[in-house]
């Protein structure tokens, strides 16, 4: 790495390590320059094998201040100042609950009720939380830093001669506009959920737009309208009825015609949208031959019906190509409209029920729409029964239409419109549907990285407290699985 302004910011970084070391928000903005420096160059910036002539204590803190500065989200990842407990170090479980909860949390969708956010920070293994040395839960960035020391970092006041070095450096660079557009970009995307989502998934359609020749302005407007109306969804559901997305909601329930949200005004009249991720399925369909054609207005985007109708046309294309098919469209285009009508009262002829039937064995996509089906009737299959057993096996069915269903798109690894559209469906009907029913299964499984499990001995009361009563639920619940148990009755054996 050679570029003279990346290796001048660091400079100013060893050069006032002192005043960084006790001012880490203020390391981050700096790094946050030499991101967008680095960005806009597009230069490798990998400092991390340069001799800085700091201490290995240091060059860690330098490092996590830089990692905070890049997100797969393409946000910063700076904490949200309009609450308070956020950006506050040693956090009490009371204090994670009401963060991961409060509606203008970043992620707040991932964490639907209290009881669910109480089971994922003590139970959930692998969720990035563990204990610092105070005995608080602690989200460690690399080196084990906690990503709170950086809280505030994109409006961080610095020290004047260091902002003035570090702007320098950028201004004398040769893409000073590319450097702040880069920061001020990022920044909005850290605030706003509609602007992060459009930069997620907008490569997709970016893709799509170039491979099949489509309008690039007409598409990337309606699918800018379809991130925003994801998020005004939601805040009406919560604004008028108290809920969230979980429950299904209208947009004429709030009897609004247009939604500001972050200074950009929704024109919501004429939408027909429920409280489904309208920028998913957007993105979703573009994977079927049939949508691309054509677009009409924006309000006849994936929002609505047209979603259904690209869904169904793909459910029932049938292979023209084999020679029977011919022979059964024949058979059923000799039968009226008014024939078929008849026959609803009178039933259907045998030579008509043969020629559906061959038409059906040839529609291969059919297998997609009973897979779906499995999936998003399983809360009225579950509601049907109130054998225990019967229950877990309809989740286990589900969950296994979800993998095939996957495979059947040719998902392999990573994440992708089908698996957020499957799998966060089956995720969060299990959980919604368990805690309807105390017989079933509550609580993540328990795993020795489970922070109920690896609970320090100097663990602040509130932790403790809520695991008692969490361990306790675990012991009592016949169908929890027998590893949670045992480490349940580990945890209580202690700190009863």
């Amino acid at each position: 790495m050679e570029d003279p302004h990346l290796l001048g910011i660091l400079q100013v970084v060893t050069d006032n390590i002192t005043y960084f070391r006790e001012n880490p928000s203020h390391l981050a903005w700096t790094m946050m320059h030499y991101r967008g420096l680095e960005v806009s160059l597009d230069v490798d910036g990998r400092f991390h094998d340069l001799d800085l002539g700091l201490s290995q204590d240091d060059n860690d803190l330098l490092i996590s201040a830089y990692s905070v500065c890049i997100n797969r989200d393409g946000g910063f990842r700076d904490v949200n100042l309009d609450i308070p407990l956020e950006a506050k170090l040693n956090k009490t479980f009371p204090d994670w609950i009401s963060v991961l909860t409060n509606d203008q949390y970043k992620y707040r969708s991932l964490y639907p009720t209290e009881e669910f956010t109480e089971d994922y920070i003590l139970c959930s293994g692998g969720n990035g939380l563990e204990w610092n040395s105070d005995g608080f839960i602690h989200e460690p960035g690399p080196f084990g830093f906690d990503r709170i020391l950086f809280a505030g970092f994109t409006q961080a006041e610095v020290r004047s001669d260091i902002e003035e070095l570090v702007r320098g450096y950028v201004t004398d660079s040769e893409v000073p506009e590319a450097v702040y557009s880069f920061i001020d970009r990022s920044i909005l995307i850290n605030e706003n959920k509609a602007e992060r989502n459009i930069h997620r998934y907008g490569h997709e359609i970016e893709k799509r737009i170039i491979l099949e020749g489509l309008d690039g302005e007409r598409v990337r407007a309606a699918f800018r309208f379809t991130a925003y109306l994801d998020v005004v969804i939601e805040e009406l559901a919560r604004e008028h009825v108290g809920r969230g997305l979980e429950e299904p909601f209208k947009v004429e329930e709030s009897r609004r015609t247009t939604y500001d949200y972050k200074g950009v005004e929704i024109d919501l009249s004429g939408v027909e949208a429920s409280a489904v991720s309208s920028t998913i399925i957007f993105q979703h369909l573009f994977e079927l031959d049939e949508f691309f054609p054509e677009f009409s207005d924006y309000r006849n985007m994936p929002t609505n019906h047209v979603a259904v109708s690209n869904w169904s046309r793909f459910i029932h294309k049938v292979d023209e190509s084999q020679p029977e098919v011919q022979a059964a469209r024949e058979v059923i285009s000799s039968y009226s409209t008014k024939d078929h009508f008849r026959f609803m009262d009178e039933g259907k002829p045998d030579d008509l029920i043969a020629a559906q039937k061959v038409l059906k064995q040839h529609k291969p996509n059919l297998r997609y729409q009973y897979l779906l089906d499995t999936i998003t009737n399983l809360d009225k299959k579950y509601a049907a029964t109130e054998d225990p057993d019967e229950r877990r096996e309809l989740v286990i069915v589900a969950e296994d239409a979800a993998d095939e269903l996957n495979l059947l798109w040719g998902i392999e690894e990573g994440w992708s419109a089908v698996e957020f559209l499957v799998n966060n469906k089956i995720r969060d009907e299990r959980k919604k549907l368990a805690r309807l029913d105390e017989q079933l299964q509550t609580h993540y499984e328990l795993s020795k990285g489970s922070c109920l499990v690896t609970m320090p001995d100097n663990a602040h009361p509130s932790y403790v407290e809520a695991g008692l009563r969490i361990a306790q639920e675990i012991v009592d619940n016949s169908l929890e699985q027998k590893e949670s148990k045992r480490l349940a009755r580990q945890f209580l054996r202690k700190w009863k």
